[in-house]
């Protein structure tokens, strides 16, 4: 978590296997998952990424996903760090 100017950005990283190519255009769509990938003995419903985004967008900021080989998957939300008038 870190404060960019008028932002605060927060960010997860991940080293393990990347995201598909394939699998990246509809990764913060809800019931999507990124391969069959097992936790715990759930594989859960595919909404928490699409959560995310969504909070992201309704406080005005994005949520991102970038995945490769070489650098791992990094999830990174941008939020405004100003106080809203509402």
């Amino acid at each position: 978590l870190r404060r960019d100017g008028d932002e605060v950005i927060g960010e997860v990283h991940n080293a393990g296997p990347p995201i598909t190519p394939d699998s990246m255009p509809a990764i913060l769509n809800p019931f999507r998952r990124a391969g069959k990938v097992k936790t715990s003995g759930s594989e859960g419903l595919g909404l928490g990424l699409y959560v995310a985004h969504q909070v992201a967008l309704a406080h005005g900021g994005d949520l991102s996903v970038s995945s490769s080989e070489l650098a791992g998957t990094t999830f990174r939300i941008r939020l405004s760090a100003k106080a809203s008038d509402a």
